[in-house]
């Protein structure tokens, strides 16, 4: 197959430096002995066919009867060229013998993009900026160092890179990682979700106060001072309420120290004036049977665990009596009666506490 090219000179293209079969300049000149010249490429396919004779051009090649032409190929490498990738901007021109070279390393030949993926075709002059650019480059992930394909960076940035720096949903503070979001959210962010109205709170803001349809929410530190107040006026006996006060149960609660005995007591109080006052609280609004039963469930644990401790101890003492006496005659001593006798008490607090947090929260979904 001979040179398909632009010759700067239109005559220079002759019939000695044409192939009579492919109709183009001569590539590597050959010459048979009937002295027709032809390109190697095509004087080897007229070979091939039957009787090494080509019916469209009437030529007949047959074996050891032609032979490399030195004069015609002089005369076609002399012959001036233009590049193939003219059009595209290259400006060379040149003899014909250094067309091949040149067109291998030519600037504006058109290359396909190496990066898997990627079937666009650029000029080899421009291949290097489209590499920098390339969707399909691949790329590190500052963040995370992970490897990817560039098109999908942003995507991995958005909800896979664990650690990218978001911002809070909630506050707006920009988290250094995304895997940290969830630690952030549960104890250090600085708004949370109020348990009661679903709405944004500062953290330090827990509690609603008020009554009725007066709510606000109040820091902790002075949730906490009110509601110690509001215990301790709970704790005063007043009025006709004196004589409930009284008596060998009241004695005993005077004795118990630590705060999980105080939260019984204030428990009992409240139950025994719930005809006149409701304890601080108010029954009507279901916020307020909200906080109570809160408080009940704290009241509870902590009753368990004094019920746990006065069981353990009331067992201890019980067996070191039945080891003094193999018999099982002599008489529990005074301690263990007084003992059994806390148990008992603390019994029947917990059954009131259970009764009375059954009550409210029917009432709360009647409502």
């Amino acid at each position: 197959m001979g040179f398909d090219v632009t010759l700067v000179d239109a005559t220079a293209k002759k019939e000695s430096n044409v192939c009579p079969h492919c109709h183009l300049i001569l590539d590597t000149p050959m010459q048979t002995e009937e002295g027709i010249r032809l390109c190697k490429g095509c004087l080897e396919q007229i070979k091939i066919k039957p009787g090494g004779r080509c019916n469209c051009c009437d030529v007949t090649v047959k074996e050891g009867q032609y032979y490399p032409d030195r004069a015609a190929l002089r005369e076609v490498n002399a012959i001036l060229v233009l590049c193939r990738h003219k059009k595209f901007g290259c400006s060379w021109q040149g003899r014909l013998e250094l067309y091949k070279s040149h067109v291998a390393g030519c600037e504006f030949a058109g290359v396909s993009c190496p990066n898997a993926g990627c079937h666009e075709m650029v000029l080899a002059i421009q291949l290097q900026s489209h590499l920098a650019q390339c969707l399909y480059r691949l790329v590190t992930c500052s963040h995370c160092q992970e490897k990817l394909v560039a098109k999908d960076l942003e995507g991995h940035h958005s909800s896979s890179c664990r650690m990218y720096p978001v911002d809070c949903e909630r506050c707006g503070e920009k988290v250094v990682h995304r895997h940290l979001l969830n630690h952030h959210l549960q104890h250090s962010c600085r708004l949370e979700e109020c348990l009661v109205c679903n709405s944004l709170v500062d953290r330090k803001t827990s509690k609603h106060v008020g009554s009725s349809g007066d709510l606000s929410h109040s820091s902790s530190s002075s949730s906490t001072a009110t509601d110690d107040s509001s215990k301790s006026q709970s704790a005063t006996p007043s009025g006709g309420q004196g004589g409930k006060k009284s008596g060998p149960r009241s004695k005993q609660k005077q004795q118990r120290k630590g705060e999980k005995s105080s939260a019984v007591a204030t428990t009992e109080e409240r139950e025994e004036g719930q005809g006149e006052e409701d304890g601080g609280y108010h029954l009507g609004h279901p916020t307020a049977v909200f906080r109570h039963v809160q408080t009940l469930a704290t009241q509870q644990e902590l009753l368990r665990t004094d019920m746990a401790s006065l069981s353990r101890t009331t067992v201890t003492r019980l067996t070191e009596a039945a080891s003094r006496d193999s018999h099982g005659n002599e008489e529990l001593d005074e301690g263990v009666i007084k003992l059994i006798g806390r148990l008992e008490d603390q019994l029947k607090a917990f059954g009131r506490q259970m009764e009375t947090e059954r009550n409210n929260r029917i009432a709360v979904e009647e409502r």
